[in-house]
């Protein structure tokens, strides 16, 4: 036991238990109960931990604060393709339809909702395409912001999990040079993991 045991602050499991009979009682419903009572419920499970006087440490006990994991670079990769033809250019007044395509070059590793936040071009001396006298951008994509391509599963044998999305690359009056397409990728890992661990403990005669 922790001879100098430290205040707690939190509410009491009694007080914890009063709140959720009230809530229950209760013929208003001007607040979500099922998150009131989930809170309730956790904040139930923590105080009874945090009042049991042994701690019992295992195989895979886990450590004093936390730390950063340090993952392999998990995320999507992208083709943009395009062109009617093999003769087909991008012209400085043109409308060119694009294909991008998002896909999880991954096992055992699922991408969710990916999406592409927001997007920006630029031009051959690295500035934003000058503006028309109209206000609008001399090159232009549309959408060019909250393109969404889903959850995207684990690769099943050599074959990515793939979705695709049409956009609109629009020139008017543009200059000719070299440009670069950024595009800001947002998205989270999910992946399943097993380990054991184990614990050891010791009964004495009653």
């Amino acid at each position: 036991k922790n001879p100098n045991p430290v205040e707690d602050p939190s509410p009491t499991a009694r007080e914890l238990r009063k709140r959720a009979a009230s809530a229950l009682r209760s013929e208003k419903r001007d607040f979500d109960l099922c998150d009131f009572l989930e809170n309730l419920a956790t904040q139930l499970n923590d105080r009874f931990c945090r009042d049991r006087s042994f701690t019992m440490r295992g195989s895979k006990s886990c450590p004093d604060g936390c730390k950063t994991p340090k993952l392999p670079s998990l995320g999507p990769c992208f083709e943009l393709r395009w062109g009617d033809g093999k003769k087909d250019r991008i012209e400085t007044e043109d409308i060119e339809c694009l294909c991008i395509k998002a896909c999880n070059p991954h096992r055992g590793v699922t991408l969710k909702d990916v999406r592409i936040t927001l997007s920006v071009i630029l031009g051959p001396d690295n500035r934003l395409p000058e503006d028309l006298p109209d206000g609008t951008p001399s090159v232009d994509l549309k959408p060019a912001s909250f393109i969404s391509f889903g959850d995207l599963g684990p690769c099943r044998g050599e074959e990515k999990a793939c979705s695709s999305r049409e956009l609109a690359l629009i020139t008017r009056g543009a200059r000719e040079g070299k440009y670069r397409l950024f595009v800001g990728v947002c998205y989270e890992v999910s992946f399943e993991q097993f380990s054991i661990g184990q614990f050891q403990f010791e009964l004495v005669k009653s």
